[in-house]
C-alpha cells in the first residue's frame, strides 16, 4: 500500500510541474503554492523541492539583517535567519521535537559560509544583493546546503524592474576511493524576471529559469590531518570556486540565450495596425540593460583577477 501511495503522488507531481510549464512565469511564487496546496502535505512539500521560484526576503527580528526566506530554513510557517539562528515567527516543540538548527560544528562552518558568501554578493552583484547560506548534515557523514543571492535590480530608462535570483544546492561526499577525498555536487539555478518598459512595444515581461549541474571528486584543504589537532575538510572554499565558476558561466548563457529568444519571439509577432516587422532593436537594447546590469561588474572583477 506504501508503495502503490508513492507511486500514486509520484504521478501527481508529475502532472502538477506539467500545469506549471502552462503557468505565467512571472507567477511561478503563487501558483507553485496554489498548486502544492492540492496535493496534500507530503506530496505538496516535494512538489516544491522541484519548483525554482523567485527568493523572498525578509528582515532578521534579532540583528536586524536581511536573509533569504526557502524551503532549506522553513519549518510550517517560520524561517530561520542564518544570522541569528532563531525562527520567525517562534516555532513551538511539537511532541517533544524541536525546530532544526545546525549542531554546533556545522553552525560555525555555516556562520563562516555566510560571511563569505555577503562578500560575494557585494562584489559581483554589488550592493544591496540579499544573501544566505543554509547547512544540513546527512547520512554517511555528507554534508549538504544552499547558497542563495537575490538581487533587485533598480530601473533605469526602459527598465521598470528586474531581478537576479541565484540558487545553488551543494552536497559533500565522502569517496569511495577514500585518502580524506570527497564528492563535491553543485545544483545551480538562476530566475530572472525582468520588466521593460518601450514606446514602441509597450511593456514586456521576462522570466526565465537555467539549472545546470556539476560535480568533482578532490581532496579539499584540511582533510589529510589526523588525530586530536585535525582540521575540518574545507569544503566551503570547494563549494565557492564551484559556484563562482558555474554562475560566471550561467550568467553568459542567460544573457546570450534569453535575450535572443525573447527578441526572436518579438520579430516573429505581428504589431496591430501594421504590416512591418516589429520593432525589436530598441526593445533588445532595453532587455540587455535589464539582464546584463550587473554584468558590467563582474566582467570587471573577472578580469581584475586575471579569470
Amino acid at each position: 500500500m506504501a508503495a502503490a501511495a508513492a507511486g500514486t503522488d509520484e504521478a501527481r507531481i508529475i502532472h502538477a510541474l506539467n500545469v506549471m510549464c502552462r503557468m505565467d512565469p512571472a507567477r511561478v511564487g503563487e501558483d507553485a503554492a496554489r498548486v502544492a496546496s492540492l496535493l496534500g502535505e507530503d506530496a505538496g512539500e516535494d512538489f516544491l523541492e522541484t519548483v525554482d521560484r523567485p527568493l523572498a526576503v525578509a528582515k532578521c527580528a534579532s540583528t536586524g539583517k536581511t536573509y533569504i526566506k526557502c524551503d532549506y530554513n522553513r519549518d510550517g510557517d517560520s524561517h530561520r535567519s542564518p544570522w541569528s539562528n532563531t525562527y520567525d515567527p517562534p516555532v513551538e516543540a511539537e511532541d517533544g521535537e524541536e525546530a532544526f538548527v545546525p549542531p554546533a560544528e556545522l553552525r560555525k562552518t555555516e556562520v563562516a559560509a555566510n560571511e563569505l558568501l555577503s562578500v560575494y554578493g557585494s562584489q559581483y552583484y554589488g550592493s544591496g544583493a540579499a544573501t544566505s547560506a543554509y547547512l544540513w548534515d546527512q547520512d554517511g557523514g555528507s554534508i549538504a546546503g544552499c547558497f542563495l543571492v537575490r538581487k533587485d535590480i533598480e530601473g533605469g530608462r526602459h527598465v521598470k524592474s528586474a531581478t537576479w535570483n541565484s540558487i545553488n544546492v551543494v552536497e559533500a561526499t565522502p569517496s569511495p576511493a577514500g585518502e580524506g577525498q570527497f564528492v563535491y555536487r553543485l545544483t545551480s539555478s538562476l530566475v530572472l524576471q525582468a520588466s521593460v518598459v518601450n514606446d514602441e512595444v509597450g511593456t514586456v515581461s521576462l522570466s526565465g529559469t537555467l539549472t545546470r549541474k556539476t560535480e568533482r571528486t578532490q581532496k579539499p584543504e584540511g582533510a589529510a590531518a589526523v588525530g586530536p589537532d585535525a582540521s575540518k575538510p574545507d569544503h566551503i572554499a570547494v563549494w565557492g570556486g564551484m559556484i563562482e565558476a558555474m554562475e560566471s558561466s550561467m550568467h553568459s548563457l542567460i544573457e546570450n540565450v534569453v535575450v535572443a529568444k525573447s527578441a526572436t519571439a518579438l520579430s516573429a509577432s505581428r504589431q496591430a495596425g501594421s504590416s512591418g516587422p516589429a520593432p525589436t532593436a530598441s526593445f533588445v537594447a532595453s532587455l540587455n540593460a535589464a539582464v546584463v546590469a550587473h554584468g558590467t561588474k563582474r566582467s570587471a572583477l573577472d578580469k581584475e583577477r586575471g579569470q
